[in-house]
């Protein structure tokens, strides 16, 4: 039988640089457990100097400066992480959180933009947009990249729950109604269901008092919701919920019919 020699492969030692880069990233995570951030950072320095992994290592002192609450020197390293490899998501992803947390949304909507070219499927990234063009008072923004977002992850309830707050927003209280219906049918999280019941009533309450008041203005209309409720409040461009035109009929023409209101005629402008 012949042998066939058998090549071992050669194990190079570490550099001893890289070992000790990788001791001070050690010593700098067990610094940063016990609260000494600034003194983590530094370490963090030291390592990158002996050749550490620059782009993670500048991560970790974005995290870092952010628990200290430094929020502009957290800005630098992440945009430095970000200079070391702009393919990378995670800096991206880090310094769109950040420029949200100082309140910087102009420049968190750009981080975002800048991510989705990178990735155009980032969900995340989409939400952060969306809600960067909420506190610019953007809401047209919001609104299309909320119909995004339903679109990417249309399963998502949390995505329909918060466009319907923005038809809310802009007074479409039909198609704000029909969202949180929505999230009802579908969401499996008991508070996110909760919250949307808790909207479809106050939408229902505000509109009732509205069509009450007109009821009791004009005779009308009075005479119209008492004969045609659904009829006549979609005549007048309301919308309730099923819950609350059957609150209406049960409850509120009831009422009015019993009052016996005389009717008197009407000058529509």
């Amino acid at each position: 039988m012949s042998m066939r020699s058998v090549e071992i492969p050669v194990v190079k030692p570490m550099n001893p640089a890289t070992r000790t880069a990788s001791r001070e990233i050690r010593r700098a995570e067990k610094l940063a457990q016990k609260g000494q951030w600034i003194e983590a950072i530094q370490l963090l320095d030291q390592a990158m100097a002996l050749g550490a992994d620059r782009y993670t290592c500048y991560l970790r002192q974005a995290r870092l400066y952010q628990e200290g609450r430094q929020l502009q020197e957290a800005l630098s390293v992440a945009e430095k992480a970000i200079a070391e490899a702009p393919q990378r998501l995670s800096a991206r992803e880090a310094i769109i959180a950040l420029h949200l947390a100082a309140r910087n949304y102009e420049l968190a909507a750009s981080a975002s933009k800048a991510l989705l070219k990178i990735s155009p499927r980032h969900v995340p990234a989409r939400d952060a947009l969306g809600a960067a063009y909420i506190a610019l008072g953007n809401i047209e923004g919001a609104m299309r990249v909320a119909t995004e977002l339903i679109r990417l992850d249309p399963s998502n309830a949390s995505h329909r729950f918060n466009r319907a707050h923005l038809y809310q927003h802009l007074g479409e209280v039909q198609l704000a109604i029909e969202e949180f219906e929505m999230v009802v049918a579908i969401s499996n999280d008991p508070e996110l269901i909760s919250n949307s019941q808790e909207q479809i009533e106050a939408l229902d309450a505000l509109q009732i008092r509205q069509i009450v008041a007109l009821a009791f203005e004009d005779s009308l209309f009075r005479m119209e919701l008492l004969r045609n409720p659904a009829y006549a409040i979609h005549s007048k461009c309301y919308y309730l919920s099923d819950n609350g035109l059957a609150l209406l009929q049960d409850n509120v023409i009831e009422h009015l019919a019993s009052l016996g209101l005389s009717s008197r005629p009407t000058l529509y402008h």
